[in-house]
Formats: C-alpha cells, sequence, structure tokens
C-alpha cells in the first residue's frame, strides 16, 4: 500500500469514526500474548480498539503520543491504523454489556459505594431496577451523542467515562448527584461497563 493511500481517511468530516487496525486478530486472544504479533507487526493497542468508534475529535479517540507528524488514526511510529467514517451512529446503535450484577452484586456489596447509593441517593436492594434503568438509559444516550471522556487506553482496551445523573429518593429537598460510569470500548458500538461508579463529576 502507498504511503497516500489511506490519506483520505485521516480527514474526514463525519462526527463519528471507526479506527481500523492492520491485524484482524481476536482481541480477547491477542492480548495474551507478551509482545506485538511478529506476524503482523500489529501492536496490542491498535488490536484493542480495532472496529471501534469514537467521536472524531482528539479529544475524545485514542491517542498515545502527542507528537504533530502523526496522523488522527495513529498510535504510534510507523502505525498503520486509519479512521474510517461512521456516516450515522446514534443512541440507537449503541450495543449495551450492562449485566444487573453490576448493581446487585457490586453496587450494593461494596461498602463505598452501597454507602453512597442507599445512604446518600436512597436507593436499597429493592429498587436496583430502577436504579439499573436510569444508569442504563443515560449510557446509552450520551456515548451514542458523543459525551464521553477518553480515559486510560492499555492492551485491554480503550477506557471511557460517561456522565450519569442521579436524583435522590426519600430526601426533602431533592439532591441531584452528578457521576461517571466507568465502561471499555468495543468494536461495532459496543461498551462493556466497568463501574456503575466511577467518581463524582466536579
Amino acid at each position: 500500500m502507498g504511503i497516500f493511500d489511506a490519506a483520505e481517511n485521516y480527514f474526514v468530516t463525519t462526527k463519528w469514526v471507526k479506527r481500523k487496525a492492520r491485524s484482524k486478530l481476536n482481541r480477547e486472544s491477542f492480548v495474551k500474548e507478551v509482545q506485538d504479533d511478529p506476524i503482523t507487526k500489529t501492536c496490542l493497542y491498535c488490536v484493542a480498539v480495532n472496529d471501534c468508534i469514537f467521536v472524531n475529535d482528539i479529544e475524545k479517540m485514542p491517542r498515545l503520543y502527542a507528537d504533530e507528524n502523526l496522523g488522527p488514526g495513529q498510535l504510534h511510529k510507523n502505525c498503520k491504523c486509519r479512521l474510517l467514517s461512521v456516516n450515522e451512529f446514534s443512541p440507537a446503535d449503541v450495543i449495551l454489556d450492562f449485566p444487573m450484577k453490576k448493581i446487585t452484586e457490586y453496587a450494593f456489596v461494596e461498602k463505598d459505594k452501597k454507602i453512597l447509593f442507599e445512604k446518600y441517593m436512597g436507593y436499597t436492594l429493592a429498587e436496583a431496577q430502577e436504579l439499573y434503568d436510569i444508569i442504563k438509559a443515560q449510557s446509552i444516550e450520551n456515548y451514542g451523542n458523543g459525551n464521553y471522556v477518553i480515559g486510560e487506553l492499555n492492551k485491554y482496551g480503550q477506557r471511557i467515562s460517561i456522565p450519569c445523573t442521579i436524583r435522590s429518593k426519600g430526601r426533602t429537598p431533592e439532591k441531584e448527584y452528578y457521576f461517571y460510569t466507568g465502561w471499555m470500548v468495543f468494536p461495532n458500538g459496543k461498551i462493556k461497563n466497568n463501574t456503575p461508579f466511577g467518581g463524582f463529576i466536579k
């Protein structure tokens, strides 16, 4: 492939872009390798975000090196990745991996989070479904509209933080809590929940 063959992909004008790595290797099996794949020469970081969708903004997509010589799709020197336009992407296209046990077996079990949701927000285990539905709906809406904060990228993937607002129950006056939920980005619009509470929004 010529050095200018993919140049058009670096100047996409759509809101959303999809990262394309050189390798088609499966992420789950590839991250078990200690070093970059010697055959494809595709690094762990590039495989981890292959086919993942991000807002076409330098503050909203993976980038490891602040190097003016790197194109928007590149994570490192000699990176062969590129960006492809995603013309249509909305909340309706978001695929959520958010099991209920993240609420019932984590949010209401882990000590600090249990205190937060029960004592301050007023939700109990009996209302886990209601809490789950609120976080689920807002996460789909916000990610699908590009409202997220880019986080750490490692060989397992790209982390993002998605804002959520919860109105307290059983308190007078009511209070709104603004916090982040933690997610990992997977291919083709899928995001997987790491934590239902990732810290308050300051």
